[in-house]
């Protein structure tokens, strides 16, 4: 059996054209906004690294400024060191009667008392009181 075909009017062919048309102009706008989005999320991306790789350049100059400081302290450290080294002998070299004898007649003027300049004084009396 044979079926009619509807019949279309001339406004149903605008309809169909309109709603056509409104579809492509849909699906443009659809693509252009995954073209913007993908764009951003590609530019965020790029931002992201860039700013990891600003942070990782940053940490490397605070390590070679460390690196630095830490060497001037051991050049510090060695030099103290060697005062110290210095030091010692000295206080060994002082630690001789007769050259601190020597030293203070050359230095400073020092004598050797007479036993005329001598006082003795007792601190018996002065202790028992205390206790």
């Amino acid at each position: 059996m044979l079926v009619a075909r509807e019949e279309y009017s001339y406004e149903d062919y605008e309809y169909e054209i309109e709603r056509i048309k409104l579809r492509e102009l849909q699906k443009n706008k659809l693509k252009k906004r995954k073209a913007k989005l993908k764009f951003r999320i590609k530019l965020a991306g790029i931002l992201c690294l860039a700013a990891m790789g600003a942070f990782v350049l940053c940490q490397y100059v605070n390590i070679c400024e460390q690196q630095n400081q830490i060497a001037k302290l051991q050049t510090q450290i060695k030099n103290c060191s060697a005062d110290n080294e210095k030091l010692q002998v000295e206080i060994a070299k002082g630690n001789n009667l007769d050259a601190v004898q020597q030293k203070a007649g050359k230095i400073y003027g020092m004598q050797v008392p007479d036993p005329s300049q001598i006082v003795y004084i007792s601190l018996k009396g002065i202790l028992k009181n205390k206790k």
